[in-house]
């Protein structure tokens, strides 16, 4: 993840996402946007392998930062149940044809960080 915007690939979410640029712009609105969007596709049953991957560490790196927000996530937060079923079929290793019929060490690996991910989403849960 040490590549930047300057690099043919991708740069890794936390770069992008402690941009101070990008760090302006990431209200709750906008995280539950990213969020949504990203475990959307990382459950389409044609999405992947690497793309449920990288769906999944962009989910989380936008999770995590909501978590340190002191702002208004609201949004996000009654999004929840919405995003809960789709990190739980992840972690069941349902949805993509490719996480089915992955290895198992592949799969660990994937559900293993959609667990991480429902985990973080957990805490965020009004009590």
């Amino acid at each position: 993840c040490a590549k930047g915007v300057e690099s043919s690939e991708p740069a890794c979410p936390e770069t992008v996402l402690s941009s101070p640029i990008v760090a302006v712009e990431m209200d709750g609105h906008t995280q539950l946007i990213i969020v949504a969007s990203m475990l959307q596709r990382a459950v389409l049953p044609g999405a992947s392998l690497a793309r449920v991957e990288a769906n999944l560490e962009w989910v989380l790196a936008v999770l995590q930062l909501s978590s340190d927000c002191t702002g208004d996530i609201s949004e996000l937060v009654r999004a929840l149940p919405r995003l809960r079923s789709s990190l739980e079929a992840l972690v069941r290793a349902e949805g993509p044809v490719a996480l089915e019929r992955a290895g198992p060490e592949d799969r660990r690996r994937v559900t293993g960080v959609a667990r991480f991910a429902l985990k973080q989403l957990q805490v965020m849960e009004p009590r």
